[in-house]
């Protein structure tokens, strides 16, 4: 059994080290030392508490009714001395502090604040903008995630309030979205400005993910793509990060974070950032515990969330609904604009072919051919488009070279059937079957004329 004065030593290096934390570290400890890119150490003191059979220490607390719950708690009293937590204060007082002496809170309200922000209003350059994501990603935030639930919301919400008043230059294309998408909305006209507002969101999230320079200049998305932007992904674990360190009050905490907070605490999973980040902000156990009880917190949320994006894969659904509900321009505008943002996308151009192809075989060439020319996720698709468009146009020789060029097909497709000359039928199918049918076909097509024809659309 340890002795009080191995206890007491065990429990001062826990409370020193949870006490140490980025940016500055603890100049005074005999591990800190300066590198290229700041102040940094190896975590030598982790390996001391373990010597002292210290890997600090776990506290009950006794919650609601009887139930217990038991986690591992950051000492309250540290060695710098506990002082309680305001994001806004933390960030005014630190508005001037150089990028690598700022705390991650004030680096994320900066980023914050600079995004929503007009992008001609803005008192500093985007070059300060990157810089803080790169001093974030040192410290090992997943950047990214947390700015898209943290930061594009705020977008959203500034160019929604903006849109009511006196209109710089450059959010006139944004009052044309607003308006056009407007004149054609069947829902009530009170829901439609959260709709907007929640498309703006979404259309900023996935920027974040493709293009940083048009998230930062504030870009305005073609109307066809916009509407028919997929359903938002939640991110739990990021909006925890964010919720951490912008968010002073625990009350006003999504219920996963006040969760996850609790799950990182009781040690039943890693924290998306570095501990030594983590303790930046030390948040009372009990606290916690009661918060998330409070919200009827009952399970934790999933993990590694994809990032959403623009990737022509999101908006495959929603056309297939266009094209099964009989309106072909509308699936036919969306890949249109996709392709037009994303010239080097081979997807967007294959399935804007195949919108193509009921209403115009011959227009479906040109999109179809150049999408060949780039990458795409499975080539078999286009392959299989082209042989089916030359197959409707009467060369089947061209046809038979294409389907010929197709080693391997997998998974299912969305297709095109002709169940009687001229008339085209969408349908879903193994895409390997379908291409053994179109194959049939086109051979018995070089022998005789006539038959069924078939397409098919990732």
């Amino acid at each position: 059994m340890r002795s009080a004065r191995e206890q007491l030593i065990g429990r001062a290096l826990a409370a020193y080290s949870d006490s140490c934390t980025l940016p500055l570290l603890t100049p005074s400890c005999p591990f800190y030392r300066l590198a290229g890119d700041g102040c940094t150490c190896n975590e030598e003191c982790r390996a001391l508490l373990v010597d002292y059979g210290e890997d600090r220490p776990t506290e009950s607390v006794a919650v609601l009714d009887g139930l217990v719950m038991t986690g591992v708690v950051r000492p309250l009293e540290v060695a710098s001395g506990l002082t309680p937590f305001d994001a806004t204060e933390i960030f005014m007082r630190e508005l001037r502090e150089p990028i690598p002496n700022a705390s991650t809170t004030t680096l994320l309200l900066r980023a914050s604040k600079h995004v929503s922000t007009p992008p001609d209003m803005r008192m500093s350059d985007d070059d300060v903008f990157l810089a803080i994501w790169a001093e974030l990603a040192r410290r090992g935030v997943p950047v990214e995630r947390v700015l898209r639930v943290g930061a594009a919301p705020r977008v959203a919400a500034s160019i929604a309030s903006l849109l009511t008043a006196e209109l710089p230059a450059l959010l006139m294309d944004w009052r044309g979205l607003r308006d056009g998408c407007q004149a054609a909305w069947r829902g009530s006209t009170a829901d439609y400005p959260q709709w907007f507002e929640a498309q703006v969101t979404e259309w900023f999230t996935r920027l974040l993910a493709s293009d940083i320079k048009a998230f930062l200049n504030w870009s305005v998305p073609q109307k066809a793509v916009f509407v028919n932007l997929p359903p938002p992904q939640a991110d739990p674990e990021a909006q925890w990060i964010w919720d951490r360190f912008t968010v002073t009050h625990l009350e006003l905490w999504a219920t996963e974070s006040l969760i996850l907070e609790w799950d990182t605490a009781r040690g039943r999973r890693a924290g998306l950032c570095p501990d030594r980040v983590l303790a930046a902000r030390v948040v009372d156990a009990e606290v916690v515990a009661t918060a998330a009880l409070d919200k009827l917190a009952s399970q934790t949320p999933h993990r590694n969330q994809p990032a959403p994006d623009l990737s022509t894969k999101h908006f495959v659904q929603q056309a297939l609904i266009h094209l099964r509900r009989g309106n072909q321009a509308a699936a036919e505008e969306m890949f249109t604009a996709l392709a037009y943002m994303n010239p080097a996308d081979g997807d967007a151009l294959n399935n804007l072919g195949f919108c193509i192809i009921p209403v115009s075989p011959v227009r479906a060439l040109g999109p179809l051919a150049r999408g060949a020319q780039l990458p795409m996720g499975n080539p078999a698709l286009s392959l299989a488009n082209r042989a089916l468009v030359n197959h409707l146009l009467g060369d089947n020789q061209l046809a038979a070279q294409f389907l010929d060029q197709i080693a391997v097909a997998h998974g299912n497709a969305a297709v095109w059937l002709e169940r009687e000359c001229g008339v085209l039928e969408l349908a879903v199918m193994a895409l390997d079957s379908y291409v053994d049918q179109l194959r049939t076909h086109v051979v018995n097509s070089l022998e005789v004329s006539g038959g069924a024809s078939s397409g098919s659309h990732e």
